[in-house]
C-alpha cells in the first residue's frame, strides 16, 4: 500500500484532497456552532401546581403520594424532591445505562395512578431535561419608564422581532409575570346585595362562554350554529349581569372592580437604574451561535429607528463572546503553532520537508471535523479544546517518518525508494505510537456527571485527528517527499539551514554521544538519580506543598450576587436590602477605573428583587445583582482581578446578618450541580424538620464560621412563617356547615376562586374572583368574615370556627423519602483545601446529630472526590495495562514495554515541575492531562527501543545498540517532543479569560513531554542495559547456585558446550 500510494500521486493528492473537501464540507453545513456541550440529564423531572397550597400542603399532597407510588419503579437511582409555595418539583435521577424514555413512561403511568390529588391541583408536567432550553446564547435587555403592560409589549415585539431574524428560531421573555383578569369585590357590597363570591363566579361560567351548536343542513345551504358570549377584555367582563329585578340588571362591573392586568407577585427587574425585561436567544438545532450573536448584535444596534425615544435595547451576558475568544485562541495556536514548527522542522531537517509534515495538520483536522457528527459531536468550547491540544501532537508521526525518509536520501537511496522505505521502515512504532495517544484520551469518556459532559468532548475529536495524521503519514507524505532533491539548490537559505542542520548532527556527536557512554557507564549512577527525583516529587506532593482543585476556576466578565432572607421577609424590607448592595456597586463603580480612558470596570448593572435568578418564580425574600466586567483585552493595562474587585464590593457592603445567605461570586466553574456549587463545601442535614435540627444547622454553620478559608456560610434554616388554622366547631354540623365548604369559601375570599381561563392571542389568561388586596392584606377581614350556610344564612366565622396561630415552613427539600437542610461554606479561593477541612470536621458533626437521631452526608466535590480519585486509579490502571497490551504487541516482547513505558512517570514528574513553574494549581484538568501524556509519552521510548531491537536483529550487542539508537533518534525524538512544546506554547502564553480554562492540561502535555524527552534519551538505553545486568548477574547466580548438584558429566558437557 505505501509504495502503490508512492508511485501513484494523484491517488495521493485525491486522497487528501477529499478529506480537505470533506472536513471544510461538514464544518459549515453539519456541525453547529454552541457554546457549551449539551448536558446530558439523566434524569426525569416531575413539575406539578398547587396554586394557593402552603410548602406543607404540596408535601402531603403532592410529593409524599409520587414517592410512594414511584416505590418499586426500575432504574431510578435518587428522587429528590422541593415543595414551595403553590408548586412541587421532582428531579428522578436514573441509574447509568438507563432508558430514559422507558423511565418516563413508567414515572408517568404510577403518577397517572394516584386518586388523591386536590381539586385544586394542575395536572403534572413530566419530561426529560435538555439543556438547551436553559442555556441562552445571549440576552437582550429592554428598558424604559414604561408601564408593566407598555414593557411587555415591547419586549413582545422584541421577541417576534429576534425570532423573525434568519437563523434565530427561538427567544423567549423573561422577568414579566403572567396576564390575569382579577374581579374584587367588597364583602360589604356583597352583603348589601346578598351575593357571595360563588355566585359571580358562578355567573362569569355562565354568561362568559362560547359554544358550537352544530349546524344546519338547508336547501340554500350548509349554516354553522354557535353562541358567542365568551368575554375577553376588562369592559366585556364588567357587562356580564349577576341578576335581574324589575326589569334592572346588576352587572358585574355594578359590585366589583374588574382589571385586566397581572398576576399578583410583583418581581422588581432593573438594568442600570431603569425597569427592563429580558428576552433570552436560544440556540436549537444546527443553528449557529456566533450568527446568532451577530444578528442580534445588528438588531440591538438598529433599535432607535424602530422604537420611540425612551426604550434602549442592551446586549447581556453575551456567552459567545466565549466561543469566540476559544476559536480564536484555536486559529492562532493552530497558526502560530504550525508556523513555529515548520520554521523548527526547515532549519533542522529540509525547508520542503518541513512543509509537507506541517501539511499533515489541516489533513488531521479535516478528518477529525469529518467525523464530528458521527460521534454526536458539535463545535463547542471543550471540542475546540481537543483541536487545540493537539495542534502538537498531530504531526508527531509525521516527523519520525519524514525525518527517517530524509536519513535514507542522505544515505544515497533514490527520492522513491528513500519515501517507501523510510517510511516502510518506521511504521510498526510510528503506528503503535498513534494508537497509544488515542487510547490515552479514552478514559476522559468515561467520566460522569456535568465535568463528564465537559470532558467526554476531547477523545472524539483527539482520535480522529490522529488517525487521519496516521494515514496522511502512510500514504500521502511518502508519494510527496520522493519530490524532493537528494542535493538541496544552493543558495544562502539553503547553506545556513544546512549549517544549522550539521550543527545538530554536531551536537549529536560530540556532546551527546559522549554524555550518553557516560551516563552508560555509571548506569547505577544515573539509574539512583532518576529515582531521587521521583522520591523528591512524591514527597513534595505528599507534604502538602503541592495543592490540589478539583475544579478549575475560570474569571468570567460577570460578578454576581445573590440575597436570601428569612421566608417572612416582605418585598419591601427586600429591597431595601438590595438597594444597600446596589449602592455599594455603584461605589465600586466610581473606585475602579480605568487610568487611561477613565473607563469604569463595572459596566451594565442588572438588578431583581423578588427572586433569585430571573427565570425562578416570585419570592419576595430573595434578591440578586449581576454586572458585567470590562474585559481585560479592552483595559489599558490587566488591572485588578474579578476577585479583588468581589473584595471591595463585599467589603462595602459589611455583614448582613439577618440574611440566611449572602454570596458574591467572581469567578465560574466547568462542574455545577443543580442546587450546590460544586467548589464550595455543602452539607445535607437529614431528618424530620424540627426546631432541634434548625438548632444544630445553626451550630454546623458557627462552626464554619470558625475557618478563616470561608468567605461566606449559611444554613438554610427554614424559619417558617405564621399561618392561621381553621378547624370547625360542634355548632358547625348543626347547620350542615363542613369542612369542605368552610375551607372553599375562605379560599375564595383570600387566595380566589379561577372561574374561568380563557386563550386571548398567545397568553393563556385566568379570571380570579377574590376580595380586594386592601382586605386580604388584615386580619380584621377574616374576624368580619361571614359563612354561608347550604340553607342560605350568612354566619360570622368565629361562629362556626376556631382560629389557631401556628407555624409552618415555606420550603421543604426532600431527597429518597427523608427530608434535608443544607448547610455550607465558599472557600475565599481555589487554594482552600476543602477536603482536609471536610475530614476535621466530621467527626464534630457526627456528635451535634447524634443526641437528635439526625444524619448528615457531604454533597458536591466533597462527595464526589473520592468516587473521582477512584476512577481515575481504575482509568490509570486500565489504560496502564492496554498500554502495554499494545507495546507487547509492537515489540513482539513481553519484558521490553516496561522500558517504554519508564517513561509515563517521570513525564507526570516533568508535568508537575510545569505547574510548579508557571504556578498554577493542579486541578482534575491536568489529571486528564497526564493521562493523555501517558499516550505522547511513550511515542518517543518506541521509537528508541524499536531501533534497538532492529540494531540486535542485524547482530549488534545491546550496549552498541543502545548507543546507536541514541544517536540515530535523537533528532526525531528531539523534534517530535519540541514540536509538541512549541505547538502549545501559543496557549501557554496566552492571557485571555477563554485561555486560562486550558492552560492546566497543556501544561501537563507540554513539560512532561519534555521531561520524557530526557528520560527516553538517558534513562532507556541506561536501564535497558542495567536489566542486562542483572539478568546476567541472576544467571551467574543460578550457575553457581546449581553446580554442586549437576553430575561430573554435566559439568564436562557445559565446559565444552559453545553457547555457554
Amino acid at each position: 500500500m505505501i509504495r502503490w500510494f508512492a508511485t501513484n500521486g494523484i491517488a495521493a493528492n485525491f486522497m487528501m484532497l477529499a478529506i480537505l473537501v470533506a472536513g471544510i464540507y461538514t464544518a459549515y453545513n453539519k456541525i453547529p456552532l454552541e457554546v457549551s456541550p449539551e448536558r446530558t440529564m439523566d434524569s426525569v423531572r416531575v413539575e406539578m401546581s398547587y396554586r394557593g397550597g402552603t410548602a406543607k400542603d404540596v408535601e402531603r399532597a403532592i410529593l409524599i403520594p409520587i414517592e410512594e407510588a414511584l416505590e418499586g419503579v426500575e432504574g431510578i437511582r435518587d428522587i429528590n424532591a422541593w415543595a414551595r409555595q403553590g408548586n412541587g418539583s421532582m428531579w428522578i435521577d436514573a441509574e447509568p445505562g438507563t432508558d430514559l424514555r422507558a423511565l418516563l413512561d413508567d414515572v408517568s403511568s404510577r403518577i397517572d395512578t394516584i386518586t388523591t390529588f386536590p381539586d385544586e391541583t394542575e395536572r403534572p408536567e413530566i419530561s426529560i431535561p435538555d439543556s438547551s432550553n436553559w442555556w441562552e446564547v445571549l440576552s437582550i435587555a429592554v428598558t424604559g419608564h414604561l408601564s408593566p403592560h407598555e414593557l411587555r409589549e415591547v419586549a413582545r415585539k422584541v421577541q417576534e422581532d429576534v425570532i423573525s431574524l434568519p437563523g434565530i428560531s427561538r427567544a423567549q421573555v423573561q422577568g414579566d409575570r403572567e396576564y390575569e383578569i382579577s374581579v374584587e369585590v367588597d364583602t360589604t357590597k356583597l352583603l348589601a346585595y346578598g351575593l357571595s363570591l360563588q355566585d359571580l363566579t358562578d355567573a362569569i361560567q355562565q354568561y362568559s362562554v362560547d359554544l358550537p351548536a352544530g349546524s344546519i343542513e338547508s336547501d340554500s345551504g350548509t349554516f354553522i350554529v354557535r353562541t358567542r358570549g365568551q368575554a375577553y377584555t376588562e369592559r366585556e367582563f364588567g357587562n356580564i349581569p349577576i341578576s335581574s329585578t324589575n326589569g334592572a340588571d346588576l352587572l358585574l362591573g355594578d359590585i366589583a372592580k374588574v382589571t385586566d392586568g397581572f398576576e399578583e407577585g410583583e418581581k422588581i427587574v432593573e438594568f442600570n437604574g431603569r425597569p427592563a425585561l429580558f428576552v433570552e436567544v436560544m440556540r436549537t438545532g444546527n443553528e449557529n451561535a456566533i450568527e446568532i450573536s451577530d444578528k442580534v448584535h445588528e438588531y440591538v444596534e438598529s433599535t432607535r429607528s424602530r422604537f420611540p425615544q425612551g426604550i434602549e435595547l442592551f446586549i447581556w451576558d453575551d456567552e459567545s463572546i466565549e466561543i469566540r475568544g476559544r476559536l480564536t485562541t484555536l486559529i492562532e495556536s493552530m497558526i502560530q503553532g504550525s508556523l513555529l514548527v515548520m520554521l523548527l522542522l526547515g532549519i533542522f531537517l529540509r525547508p520542503g520537508l518541513a512543509f509537507w509534515i506541517v501539511a499533515g495538520i489541516p489533513v488531521g483536522f479535516a478528518g477529525g471535523v469529518m467525523l464530528m457528527p458521527w460521534f454526536g459531536v458539535t463545535a463547542n468550547v471543550m471540542s475546540l479544546f481537543g483541536f487545540i491540544i493537539v495542534v502538537g501532537i498531530v504531526v508527531d508521526d509525521a516527523i519520525v517518518t519524514g525525518e527517517n525518509v530524509y536519513l535514507k536520501m542522505k544515505e544515497g537511496l533514490p527520492p522513491l525508494e528513500a519515501a517507501v522505505e523510510g517510511t516502510h521502515e518506521v511504521a510498526i512504532p510510528v503506528t503503535f505510537g498513534a494508537l497509544t495517544t488515542m487510547v490515552a484520551f479514552v478514559p476522559l469518556m468515561f467520566f460522569e456527571g456535568s465535568w463528564g459532559d465537559f470532558a467526554s468532548q476531547v477523545p472524539p475529536i483527539v482520535g480522529p485527528v490522529l488517525l487521519f495524521s496516521l494515514i496522511e503519514s502512510k500514504f500521502i507524505l511518502p508519494a510527496h517527499l520522493k519530490h524532493l532533491r537528494p542535493v538541496p539548490h544552493d543558495n544562502p537559505i539553503t547553506r545556513v539551514q544546512m549549517s544549522i542542520a550539521n550543527g545538530l548532527e554536531y551536537f549529536i556527536e560530540r556532546v551527546y554521544q559522549p554524555c550518553l557512554e557516560f551516563s552508560v557507564r555509571h548506569r547505577v549512577s544515573v539509574l539512583a538519580m532518576f529515582v531521587a527525583a521521583m522520591l523528591l516529587m512524591a514527597g513534595y506532593c505528599m507534604s502538602g506543598r503541592m495543592e490540589f482543585i478539583a475544579y478549575p476556576s475560570v474569571e468570567k466578565q460577570r460578578i454576581s450576587a445573590v440575597l436570601d432572607m428569612p421566608d417572612d421577609t416582605s418585598l419591601a424590607t427586600t429591597a431595601r436590602y438590595m438597594d444597600r448592595i446596589e449602592a455599594a456597586l455603584l461605589q465600586v463603580q466610581k473606585e475602579f477605573i480605568d487610568p487611561k480612558t477613565g473607563e469604569s470596570l463595572v459596566r451594565h448593572i442588572s438588578k431583581l428583587v423578588g427572586a433569585a435568578r430571573i427565570h425562578r418564580s416570585f419570592d419576595k425574600s430573595q434578591g440578586a445583582i449581576s454586572f458585567e466586567v470590562l474585559a481585560p483585552s479592552l483595559r489599558s493595562s490587566s488591572g485588578p482581578k474579578n476577585s479583588e474587585i468581589a473584595a471591595r464590593w463585599n467589603e462595602l457592603i459589611g455583614p448582613i446578618p439577618e440574611a440566611t445567605e449572602f454570596r458574591i461570586r467572581s469567578d465560574s466553574s466547568v462542574n455545577r450541580d443543580r442546587n450546590v456549587d460544586n467548589e464550595n463545601l455543602n452539607i445535607e442535614l437529614r431528618g424530620p424538620m424540627s426546631p432541634e435540627k434548625a438548632e444544630v444547622a445553626r451550630q454546623i454553620k458557627d462552626l464554619l464560621d470558625g475557618y478563616t478559608e470561608f468567605s461566606s456560610t449559611w444554613a438554610n434554616v427554614n424559619m417558617g412563617q405564621d399561618e392561621l388554622e381553621l378547624r370547625l366547631k360542634p355548632q358547625a354540623a348543626e347547620l350542615d356547615l363542613t369542612q369542605q365548604r368552610l375551607a372553599q369559601q375562605v379560599r375564595q375570599s383570600f387566595f380566589g376562586e379561577e372561574a374561568q381561563r380563557l386563550q386571548r392571542g398567545i397568553d393563556n389568561i385566568r379570571v380570579m374572583v377574590r376580595l380586594p388586596i386592601e382586605q386580604r392584606e388584615t386580619l380584621h377581614t377574616l374576624e368580619r368574615m361571614r359563612i354561608r350556610t347550604p340553607r342560605g344564612a350568612d354566619v360570622p366565622l368565629s361562629t362556626v370556627a376556631d382560629i389557631a396561630f401556628t407555624t409552618a415552613p415555606s420550603f421543604v427539600e426532600r431527597k429518597n423519602g427523608a427530608e434535608v437542610l443544607r448547610c455550607g461554606a465558599a472557600p475565599i479561593d481555589s487554594t482552600v483545601d476543602v477536603l482536609q477541612i471536610a475530614n476535621e470536621i466530621s467527626p464534630q458533626i457526627q456528635e451535634l446529630c447524634q443526641p437528635h437521631n439526625l444524619s448528615f452526608r457531604y454533597v458536591g466535590y466533597v462527595a464526589e472526590a473520592e468516587d473521582a480519585q477512584r476512577r481515575t486509579i481504575i482509568g490509570a490502571c486500565i489504560l496502564a495495562f492496554v498500554l502495554y497490551g499494545l507495546l507487547a504487541v509492537a515489540l513482539k516482547s513481553m519484558g521490553q514495554p516496561f522500558f517504554v513505558l519508564l517513561a509515563v512517570p517521570f513525564a507526570i514528574i516533568g508535568a508537575l515541575l510545569g505547574h510548579i513553574a508557571m504556578g498554577i494549581t493542579p486541578s482534575y484538568l491536568s489529571i486528564f492531562g497526564m493521562l493523555a501524556l501517558a499516550g505522547v509519552a511513550v511515542n518517543d521510548t518506541l521509537v528508541m527501543v524499536d531501533y534497538v531491537n532492529q540494531r540486535r536483529a542485524e547482530g549488534a550487542t545491546l550496549k552498541e545498540a543502545a548507543l546507536q539508537a541514541g544517536a540515530r533518534r535523537f533528532r526525531p525524538i528531539m523534534l517530535t517532543s519540541v514540536t509538541t512544546f512549541v505547538g502549545l506554547v501559543p496557549l501557554l502564553m496566552d492571557k485571555s479569560l477563554q485561555a486560562q480554562f486550558l492552560i492546566p492540561m497543556a501544561t501537563s502535555l507540554a513539560f512532561g513531554v519534555m521531561f520524557a524527552t530526557l528520560v527516553t534519551l538517558f534513562l532507556i538505553p541506561c536501564a535497558q542495559l542495567a536489566a542486562d545486568d542483572v539478568y546476567r548477574g541472576l544467571v551467574a547466580v543460578k550457575r553457581w547456585y546449581f553446580r554442586p548438584f549437576k553430575s561430573d558429566e554435566g559439568e564436562a558437557d557445559e565446559v565444552q558446550s559453545p553457547s555457554h
